[in-house]
């Protein structure tokens, strides 16, 4: 049952690395249109915080104070429509209730100089217990992880899946969260000497800006959208 999962370790290196399902991290079939429910999660651990706040989280991925270029818009855009990530807003199978697509969790750990994945494992552990079965109630679930983890990564995601993992700040900027949804989507990367090279795609590199570039994905990978 291992799955194939995408990291980024900065703007200039992904690697592909074998993972062990945990936690009810059940892999299943990416459909690319209709409309998708998501959740963005900001972390508060035992000495570190996710930086951004959650309206600034909230407005980064769906535009909810205001932000015209965001994870949202951008995939309208480049669907033509036939795709709309909205921010998940309902109560949960435990009865919390969540609005504008973020919720806030806290987790006894520290994050300082710990491997991302041990902090991943208790992050899902902990929505687990707050929300119920995350994987269940949204289609995608994005995980801002406070500063201070082991290494220099930006974000990782899952392949058929609905989860991805973002470094602190790196969870706001939109090429990188349409690259890691890409993956969810079951896209792979874009380049022809390097498999991250192509910069007419959002498969290829990510970009350390908020709202830059807006740009939709390669001949090829909208199609395969």
């Amino acid at each position: 049952d291992g799955r194939r999962v995408l990291y980024a370790s900065d703007v200039h290196s992904i690697t592909y690395e074998d993972y062990v399902p945990q936690h009810d991290h059940g892999r299943r079939l990416a459909v690319s249109t209709g409309t998708k429910a998501m959740l963005a999660i900001r972390v508060i651990a035992a000495d570190a915080t996710t930086s951004a706040s959650l309206a600034v989280i909230g407005d980064d991925w769906f535009g909810t104070s205001g932000d015209t270029v965001n994870l949202k818009s951008q995939y309208s855009a480049c669907s033509y429509g036939a795709l709309e990530c909205n921010p998940a807003s309902k109560t949960t199978s435990t009865g919390v209730a969540v609005t504008n697509g973020v919720h806030e969790l806290t987790i006894s750990n520290s994050v300082t100089g710990v491997d991302k994945g041990v902090v991943e494992a208790a992050v899902v552990v902990a929505g687990y217990s707050d929300l119920g079965s995350m994987r269940n109630q949204f289609d995608h679930v994005m995980l801002c992880l406070p500063p201070g983890t082991l290494g220099n990564w930006i974000g990782y995601a899952y392949v058929n899946h609905y989860l991805s993992v973002y470094n602190d700040d790196w969870c706001n900027n939109v090429s990188i969260q349409m690259h890691e949804i890409g993956h969810n989507l079951n896209l792979d990367h874009s380049g022809e000497l390097d498999e991250y090279d192509d910069k007419t795609c959002m498969m290829g590199y990510s970009y350390n800006y908020d709202d830059f570039p807006k740009m939709c994905f390669n001949a090829p990978k909208g199609r395969q959208l």
